[in-house]
C-alpha cells in the first residue's frame, strides 16, 4: 500500500524525492532495525516532549473563551480529555527523520548514544520505495513548528494535525514523520537495500569500535542478498 499524505491539500508538503533524510540511532536499536529489516515506530505518549500530540495552550484558551453555555463548556472539556486519552492509549505512533543536506551535531548528541551511535542516511524517495510493499495504512507528513503559547490549532480535521506540530524549541530537528494510527503496529518491513544510502558511524567511535560494527554488519548480511558493510562511512564531523 503506497504511503500517502494528508487529505487536506493545504497541509501537504512537497515531496522532493532526492531530498536527503537522516535517522540517528544508538547501536543496539540500529542492529534491531538491520536484523529484522524494519522501520520502528515509537508512540507519541513515550516521547520526551509532553506536548506531543496535544492541543496548544493557545488553542485550549481559545476554546474555553468561546464556550459560553454550560453545554459548550462541557463539550470543550470532553474534547480536551478525548485527545489526551487517545494519546495515552498509544493511538499514534511515528518514525521520525531529519530532512537536511548534512549531518547534525545537535542530533548526534540528542538522539544517539555518545560514541555508540549510528546514523542512517537515505532520501524521501528511497524511504517511500523501500516500504511500498507494506499493507499498513501509513502517512508521510512534515512537522511544523509553532510557539505553543500563541499558536491556535485551527482547524483540526484529524489526529494528523495534532501529530505533526511541535513547539518552536524543536525546530532544529527539521522533522518529517511516518505516521500509523494502529496501536498494534510498531514495526513495518522495508527493503534495506533500497532504503540505505549510507551508514554513518559516530564521530566519537574509536577505530577498533568501527571495525566491530562492520563485522556485525557482515554477519547480519549472511541471510540477505546484499552486503551491509559496503554502506559504512565515517562521519564528516571532526572532533578531538
Amino acid at each position: 500500500m503506497p504511503i500517502k499524505q494528508n487529505d487536506d491539500p493545504r497541509k501537504r508538503f512537497e515531496l522532493i524525492y532526492n531530498q536527503k533524510i537522516w535517522k540517528y540511532y544508538d547501536v543496539y536499536k540500529f542492529l534491531y532495525l538491520i536484523e529484522r529489516s524494519v522501520i520502528h515506530f515509537a508512540y507519541l505518549k513515550d516521547f520526551e516532549d509532553p506536548l506531543e500530540g496535544l492541543l496548544t495552550e493557545a488553542t485550549i484558551r481559545s476554546w474555553k473563551m468561546q464556550a459560553t453555555t454550560e453545554k459548550e463548556k462541557v463539550d470543550v472539556e470532553n474534547s480536551i480529555s478525548f485527545i489526551k486519552d487517545r494519546k495515552k492509549e498509544g493511538l499514534i505512533a511515528v518514525s521520525s527523520w531529519c530532512r537536511n543536506e548534512w549531518e547534525s551535531y545537535y542530533l548526534w548528541k540528542n538522539y544517539g548514544n555518545g560514541k555508540y551511535s549510528i546514523c542512517l542516511q537515505s532520501t524521501i524517495g528511497k524511504l517511500l520505495e523501500s516500504a511500498k510493499e507494506t499493507t499498513e495504512d501509513i502517512n508521510i507528513e512534515e512537522v511544523r513548528y509553532f510557539d505553543f503559547k500563541n499558536y491556535i490549532n485551527n482547524p483540526i480535521t484529524n489526529f494528523i494535525d495534532l501529530a505533526t506540530i511541535k513547539n518552536i524549541h524543536y525546530q532544529d530537528e527539521r522533522e518529517i514523520r511516518l505516521l500509523v494510527f494502529n496501536p498494534t503496529i510498531i514495526d513495518i518491513q522495508v527493503n534495506l537495500s533500497i532504503l540505505i544510502d549510507k551508514i554513518i558511524l559516530s564521530p566519537l567511535m574509536e577505530p577498533w569500535e568501527k571495525d566491530v560494527v562492520k563485522s556485525l554488519l557482515k554477519i547480519c548480511s549472511l541471510n540477505k542478498n546484499y552486503s551491509l558493510d559496503k554502506y559504512v562511512v565515517d562521519s564528516e564531523i571532526q572532533l578531538k
